[in-house]
């Protein structure tokens, strides 16, 4: 039987790395399935108004959280879903940009973004394994890691593809610059309509948008490259 040539080779590891990346990606979408999952058996919590790292507080009972007066009662039966989920999607994260890379203009903008997507990544590690209630400044950090850093990447990701993929390039600009602005509102307690609950969503629903819709498109787009491949 002959043997494939090196080059093709490289060629089929290099699409099969796409396909993972793709793959962890596009299975961000655990995570808004876990929250809402925790969030069903939550005791008077409301996604409006309380944080979203209020359902991985271990304990019940009184907690200060957020920009409450006072304590308010907590109570989340399953907040380790919501933990596990987290720490999972700090690892999706982190996988799909290591193994993404050739699917990315060359270049240094795409290095950079790349490594502040898996850096945001790190830092939903940090959260998962930091619940509010134990671990309260690591679990800031963690989350400001996420945020900040993760938008940034998806901006700086959305100007290095402007010429080579303009749809990804506006993609990326659009939840890029979406998580970094609900971000610096939610900081600075502008809640607007939204609440303090809903302005924080917006910004991790953004994330996780990006993350799904770039999966998929990875994996699309190693699908069509597979379909040419076995018709050539």
């Amino acid at each position: 039987m002959p043997r494939m040539p090196h080059a093709s080779n490289d060629h089929v590891a290099t699409r099969l790395l796409v396909l993972a990346a793709g793959l962890s990606w596009a299975a961000n979408v655990q995570f808004p399935i876990s929250e809402w999952a925790t969030m069903a058996f939550a005791v008077d919590y409301s996604a409006w108004t309380q944080d979203i790292s209020v359902l991985g507080i271990t304990r019940c009972g009184p907690f200060l959280s957020g920009d409450a007066p006072a304590p308010v009662p907590v109570c989340s039966p399953k907040h380790m879903v919501l933990n596990v989920s987290l720490f999972i999607l700090g690892l999706q994260v982190i996988t799909g940009a290591a193994l993404s890379r050739a699917a990315w203009p060359d270049g240094w903008m795409t290095t950079v973004g790349l490594c502040l997507v898996a850096a945001s990544g790190v830092g939903l590690l940090l959260v998962g394994v930091s619940p509010l209630d134990v671990a309260r400044g690591p679990h800031f950090i963690g989350a400001a890691m996420n945020f900040c850093l993760g938008g940034a990447g998806f901006v700086i990701l959305g100007v290095a593809c402007r010429k080579a993929a303009p749809r990804r390039a506006a993609f990326s600009l659009l939840c890029g610059a979406t998580t970094l602005i609900a971000t610096w509102l939610y900081s600075a307690q502008i809640y607007e309509t939204l609440g303090r609950g809903g302005m924080e969503r917006l910004a991790a629903y953004s994330m996780t948008l990006w993350f799904v819709g770039t999966g998929l498109s990875l994996l699309a787009g190693e699908c069509r490259a597979a379909t040419v491949t076995a018709q050539a």
